[in-house]
């Protein structure tokens, strides 16, 4: 643990090509180190599995296991903790598997504690025991990408993380994509796959129920694509669409892969008037799923939005350093 504990600043974040992704940027930083679930216990292989089980959210949430504490001693958030003066970095779904005992820990210690809200509150489940954190008060700040929620709670608003990864430019095999969950937008998503089958376009739709798998040549239900194919189709798509969620506000991933990968941005978001890459041109915002999106593509400017790393997770240990008064 050498290494992590001359780190100022633990992310401790969940596993995945998304997370690693999105993240990428803070391997570069010195003072800081990631820890993910994975990573979280000094176990070989089979006792982690057992671990895992052991504290996982699903069981835990049915019964509360006995004994969670016999992972203590291996445990990397409490062993690099226990020297003190840390601060260690929450999202609200990382969270989920975190006990209050080890908060408690992390406390007693004199670290320093973050909450990154990732989710708009009161949309996902996923964001409630982090909410449940929150009000017994163990977090030292708060962050949200959600400006209402921000405002609502008191929580500092702020951009998402996200590192520009590297690609090779390829030809655009596609006028307009979309990838993401349900979420109640099935109906309206479904709208304007039918009203955009005469040119090449695809979307992937996740957590569709059966009864609304309606069959559309363009649509493909329940394929979750790993995050690296999602910037592949990105980055042989024209535009991508985004659709928020009623109450939502905020940017999404969408935007940001349309700002550092230059493409067409049609949206339903009115918050993206906010942003500071904002160009009507390109970022197209939408009333409605029968609007004319054809013409619409036929009259977008292909963009050029001179992104230089302004989302990058570095300036969010920068914002994190300021806030807690850290220094370099």
């Amino acid at each position: 643990l050498t290494t992590l504990e001359s780190s100022k600043i633990i992310f401790y974040l969940d596993d995945g090509e998304f997370w690693k992704i999105c993240f990428a940027d803070l391997y570069k930083c010195e003072d800081v180190k990631i820890i993910t679930k994975s990573s979280r216990f000094a176990l070989s292989n089979t006792l982690k599995k057992l671990c895992i089980l052991h504290n996982s959210t699903t069981i835990n949430s049915k019964f509360n296991l006995p004994l969670k504490s016999i992972w203590n001693s291996v445990d990397n958030l409490i062993l690099t903790g226990n020297a003190g003066k840390k601060c260690f970095v929450f999202t609200d779904t990382s969270i989920r598997e975190v006990s209050e005992d080890v908060l408690k820990r992390l406390k007693r210690n004199n670290n320093k504690l973050v909450m990154y809200f990732l989710n708009t509150l009161g949309t996902d489940s996923a964001t409630d025991y982090a909410m449940q954190m929150v009000e017994k008060r163990y977090f030292d700040v708060h962050f949200t990408i959600d400006s209402a929620d921000a405002k609502k709670h008191g929580f500092i608003y702020c951009n998402c993380c996200y590192s520009k990864i590297e690609h090779r430019k390829t030809r655009n095999l596609f006028e307009l994509t979309f990838v993401g969950k349900d979420k109640g937008r099935v109906n309206d998503l479904k709208n304007i796959a039918r009203r955009t089958q005469k040119i090449s376009s695809k979307y992937y739709i996740a957590e569709v129920k059966t009864s609304d798998m309606e069959k559309i040549d363009n649509v493909i239900y329940n394929q979750v694509l790993p995050y690296q194919a999602v910037l592949d189709l990105v980055n042989e798509s024209r535009a991508i669409l985004e659709w928020v969620q009623d109450g939502q506000v905020g940017f999404s991933f969408r935007i940001y892969e349309a700002i550092c990968y230059d493409k067409i941005l049609i949206t339903n978001n009115q918050f993206v008037k906010k942003c500071p890459f904002y160009n009507e041109k390109s970022m197209i915002i939408i009333q409605d799923s029968s609007d004319d999106i054809l013409s619409i593509l036929s009259n977008a400017q292909n963009p050029k939005y001179g992104y230089c790393g302004e989302y990058s997770p570095i300036h969010f240990v920068e914002r994190i350093k300021k806030e807690l008064l850290i220094e370099d």
